[in-house]
């Protein structure tokens, strides 16, 4: 047996400490990804709508402006009714309704921070009229209403919040699978369509016949939950055919690095510094969380951006499956000898 000479052993020694340099960079990657956006949350521009008489109006826009600086984007309604509806289409996070009853409408449903930001602001609005109002008049209370609660079986919003992560995991899953095990353009897509509506069943029912998580529709919610498990899948898939294996790592690490920590599933895209939670909306993960939520809570809502978002990536993903050589018709032609040899069969 061969003595190691001091330049192998030396070589040896450098791809180990290269090796341990490499995961400690993705250990950071990683924590840097997932943390960074609870770090930097804080509201910016959050849509509230406001209505009363045009006076009051003023004076709340006037000191919102000194008070929070660009933390909340006012728009004036017609009435209460008004405000509500903006809400339940989730056009505003909630309202100030002005006059000598003065109301905060909120919607818990739509998340835990914005309710929050929220109810901070009748706080707020409530110190302002009792200044305004001087000592010898009592200020009106300001009455907080949720117009867009939470389901009593998830009344803090844990359970929508976390299938945020189960979505991008199992999507990279059946992804992974799909393009190790599966040969085959006809294969790959019948596949990708099969594990989509299985998987989508099932999630949902553990979901919503189980945990009671998602509301609304179960067919509604299955079909949502399996066009984003296609969308991420497929993208992995078509990757693979493309990239081969190392398609895969791309997929996966798009998914869970860049996608899933912008998703504001835990807090709006407005929470977000700059456009990054546009950006997030952009991805499977964010749509995903963003029909989920809308279909349990808000039937009101425009499903159009969600919906377009995530049928996008599936066809990308489809495309990429078609038109890649790794799964060309030359090794279409060799699976199913491959998948009768003993070998095959034994595996």
């Amino acid at each position: 047996m061969p003595a190691t000479t001091p330049i192998s052993d030396a070589r040896a020694w450098g791809r180990a400490a290269g090796a341990a340099t490499l995961a400690a960079f993705v250990v950071t990657l990683v924590v840097a990804a997932f943390v960074w956006p609870a770090a930097t949350t804080t509201p910016h521009d959050l849509p509230v709508a406001v209505t009363g008489p045009a006076a009051a109006v003023d004076g709340v826009t006037a000191t919102l402006a000194d008070s929070a600086p660009g933390r909340f984007d006012l728009t004036t309604v017609a009435d209460r009714d008004a405000a509500v509806e903006a809400i339940r289409q989730r056009d505003v996070y909630g309202a100030v309704v002005l006059g000598a009853d003065p109301e905060v409408l909120t919607a818990s449903a739509a998340s835990g921070p914005s309710h929050q930001a929220m109810t901070r602001l009748a706080d707020e609005l409530g110190t302002a009229l009792a200044a305004q109002s001087g000592a010898a008049t009592p200020a009106p209370s300001v009455t907080v209403t949720d117009v867009a609660g939470l389901s009593a079986d998830d009344p803090q919003g844990i359970g929508m919040t976390a299938t945020a992560f189960p979505l991008v995991i199992g999507g990279i899953a059946g992804g992974v699978v799909i393009a190790l095990l599966v040969t085959g353009r006809a294969r790959r897509l019948a596949s990708l369509g099969l594990y989509a509506v299985l998987a989508g069943a099932s999630t949902t029912a553990v979901l919503q016949g189980w945990f009671a998580i998602l509301q609304g529709s179960a067919l509604e919610n299955a079909a949502a939950i399996g066009l984003a498990f296609l969308a991420t899948s497929a993208l992995l898939v078509g990757l693979s055919s493309v990239l081969g294996r190392a398609g895969i790592g791309v997929g996966a690490l798009l998914t869970l690095l860049v996608a899933n920590p912008i998703a504001s599933a835990a807090q709006p895209p407005e929470f977000l510094p700059g456009a990054w939670g546009e950006i997030g909306q952009l991805f499977v993960p964010g749509a995903a969380v963003s029909l989920l939520r809308s279909l349990s809570y808000f039937p009101d809502a425009d499903l159009a951006q969600p919906l377009l978002v995530l049928s996008a990536w599936a066809v990308v993903g489809i495309a990429l499956t078609l038109v890649g050589r790794r799964g060309d018709a030359a090794r279409d032609a060799a699976a199913p000898a491959e998948e009768q040899s003993p070998a095959y069969a034994a595996a």
